[in-house]
């Protein structure tokens, strides 16, 4: 799990995020987030140091959405039928299956 409490600490003591990504091993992305919503909720390093960790993340994503993680399998069988038809692609396939998944908001490979 991200180490929030830690990024904010590093925040407060003037490192740049590209210095924290490099140290704490995270992804700017990750960072770049964590800082937005401190931002938004007016939360810094002096408010949290007293938290743990997990007080510190329910308190910036309480309201962030639990991400399914099970991820909706392709028809092996459809494709490979599919396939036989001329004109038909792989790509023209994968667009399918990815504006399935999007249709009804399932991950996809």
């Amino acid at each position: 799990m991200r180490d929030v409490k830690r990024v904010l600490e590093m925040r407060s003591q003037n490192y740049t995020q590209r210095q924290i990504s490099v140290s704490l091993k995270i992804s700017r992305d990750t960072i770049r987030k964590i800082f937005n919503v401190a931002d938004d909720k007016k939360v810094c390093w002096s408010s949290v140091k007293d938290l743990s960790e997990s007080d510190v993340q329910n308190l910036l994503f309480e309201q962030e959405m639990k991400i399914n993680l099970s991820i909706k399998q392709p028809d092996f069988d459809y494709i490979h039928k599919e396939l036989l038809k001329p004109g038909t692609t792989i790509k023209l396939l994968w667009e399918a299956y990815v504006d399935d998944c999007r249709s009804i908001k399932s991950p996809f490979y």
